[in-house]
């Protein structure tokens, strides 16, 4: 079984457009999507074009779908930032209805067996929640019990952007990085699991994309196109920035 794994997408739809372009080449058997779609640029866009992929799919929900979908429903979010917060009541106004309808049946986690790397798990961010961060560096101690009651032989998620291996006794953790937002440069990352665990990148034309971008409703749209797409973060950047988020979600569990 050839599987695409693409996460983290952020309505960047000229990235998610080459990165289709190239799984279709690879004549894969699924494409599963998994969540942060649509915090970003052109979540509308985005949107269709994922609804026009005609191979098998899976959608999971990220934090930006679950906490859209709180706030149409008037319940506490979960945001990582402010900026996220102002997104998601941006997104709240701009989404057509027809798509939050499908959101709303995007799973949490899907799982999918395959003869060569058995069982497999994908999930936006950890198996038990969908805003949990780890990294590569996380204590084992600390990572055993994001993983719930999983008896997956593979985890791939994203939620970080940084793509990333990880081999624990019981199963390997693949980070599949992000499509619309990555870390480190500005190809889209992604992974391809067909028997063995394949980390991919693909180029798109970035000024057409800033240009694109620029000519959206999104009202972050020049930071977009600076930070994400003409430049991005490098690995330190984001793994200082990881740190600090996953120290303020100790601190609101303990409190």
């Amino acid at each position: 079984m050839r599987i695409a794994a693409i996460f983290d997408i952020h309505a960047n739809l000229p990235a998610l457009e080459a990165v289709l372009q190239e799984v279709a080449s690879l004549r894969v058997d699924m494409l599963v999507v998994g969540g942060d779609v649509i915090a970003g640029p052109m979540p509308n866009e985005t949107l269709a074009l994922l609804a026009q992929y005609q191979g098998n799919k899976v959608l999971l929900k990220g934090n930006a779908e679950i906490d859209l979908l709180h706030c149409l429903n008037h319940e506490p979010m979960h945001p990582l930032s402010p900026r996220a917060a102002h997104e998601i009541h941006w997104l709240a106004n701009t989404l057509k209805q027809e798509f939050i309808q499908k959101i709303v049946n995007w799973q949490f986690s899907s799982e999918i067996h395959s003869p060569e790397l058995g069982r497999m798990l994908f999930c936006h961010a950890t198996p038990r929640d969908s805003h949990e961060i780890f990294t590569e560096q996380t204590p084992t101690e600390q990572l055993l019990p994001m993983l719930g009651r999983s008896r997956a032989d593979v985890i791939v998620c994203g939620h970080s952007h940084i793509p990333f291996e990880r081999r624990l006794p019981q199963c390997r953790i693949v980070n599949a990085g992000s499509v619309g937002m990555p870390v480190g440069s500005n190809l889209a990352s992604w992974v391809l699991l067909d028997g063995q665990i394949t980390f991919k990148q693909t180029a798109y034309d970035i000024h057409a994309a800033a240009q694109r971008i620029r000519q959206s409703d999104y009202p972050d749209a020049e930071n977009f196109v600076q930070q994400q797409v003409l430049h991005v973060p490098n690995t330190a950047a984001q793994q200082q920035l990881l740190s600090e988020l996953m120290q303020q979600q100790q601190l609101a569990s303990a409190s």
